[in-house]
C-alpha cells in the first residue's frame, strides 16, 4: 500500500522486560547505596533541630521575664524517667508569680513550652538512650566557671537536674539538685549529641549560657 512503511523498519515502542528488570536493579542498588547518607543527613538535622530549640527557649525566658517584670525559670532534667524524657533531656518553661527567683518554688507556675528531646526522635516507642542499633539525640548539661577555659565545661560531669532563673532587674539565679537558688557564678553548658549504640555520631551542638549574658551557640 502507498506510504506504507517497509516492513523490516517496523519496531514496538516501549521497552522489554529485560530492560525494565536490568533499570529495576540498577534503582534498587542505587537507593541502597544513598540510603545510609540519607539517613544520617535526616538524623543531623533532627539534632540541629534540637539544639535551636534550646536555643529558643533560652532565649525566650531570659526576654520574657525583661518583658513582663516576673521572673522565668527553666528547669532541665534528664533522669532516666518521664519528667526526663527517658534520660534525654527536657527543658521545661516556669513562670514565677513575682518578679523574684530566690521565693518559695510554690509560686511558680509551669507553662505549655518546652524542648523535649523525646520528640526528636524517631520511634513507635518512647526512646531512651540504651536504644540499639537507632540513632538516639539526647541533650546534656555541665558547669564550668567563667575564668576557666572553655575545655573545662566539657571535663566537668554532666548534672541531672538543673535550674536558672532570670529576674526582670536583670540577675540571674541558678540551683542544682535540690540546693536552694542562688545567684549564677558558673556557665551553663547544653550540649546536644547524637548516638548509635553508644558511640558519638556527627557533630555535636553546644549551646551557652554564659553569666548574666544571653544564650548562644559555642
Amino acid at each position: 500500500m502507498p506510504g506504507r512503511p517497509p516492513r523490516g523498519r517496523r519496531r514496538s515502542a516501549g521497552f522489554t522486560i529485560i530492560e525494565l528488570l536490568i533499570a529495576l536493579v540498577i534503582i534498587g542498588a542505587m537507593a541502597m547505596a544513598v540510603a545510609p547518607s540519607l539517613s544520617e543527613v535526616l538524623s543531623d538535622n533532627r539534632q540541629h533541630g534540637a539544639a535551636m530549640e534550646v536555643l529558643k527557649i533560652a532565649r525566650h525566658a531570659r526576654a520574657q521575664s525583661l518583658l513582663t517584670g516576673t521572673a522565668h525559670m527553666l528547669r532541665f532534667r534528664n533522669q532516666n524517667d518521664a519528667v526526663g524524657s527517658f534520660g534525654l533531656g527536657r527543658i521545661d518553661l516556669i513562670v514565677s508569680m513575682n518578679n523574684k527567683c530566690a521565693e518559695n518554688q510554690t509560686r511558680f507556675v509551669q507553662v505549655p513550652r518546652w524542648a523535649d528531646m523525646g520528640e526528636f526522635n524517631v520511634s513507635s516507642a518512647m526512646p531512651t538512650r540504651a536504644d540499639v542499633n537507632r540513632q538516639v539525640i539526647f541533650l546534656e548539661a555541665r558547669l564550668a566557671n567563667p575564668t576557666a577555659v572553655a575545655a573545662v565545661a566539657e571535663a566537668s560531669v554532666p548534672v541531672t537536674d538543673l535550674r536558672i532563673c532570670y529576674q526582670p532587674n536583670g540577675e540571674t539565679f541558678s540551683g542544682v539538685g535540690g540546693v536552694p537558688f542562688g545567684p549564677q557564678v558558673q556557665h551553663v553548658l547544653f550540649t546536644v549529641r547524637r548516638e548509635i549504640n553508644g558511640s558519638e555520631r556527627g557533630v555535636s551542638r553546644q549551646i551557652l549560657l554564659p553569666v548574666g549574658g544571653n544564650a548562644r551557640f559555642r
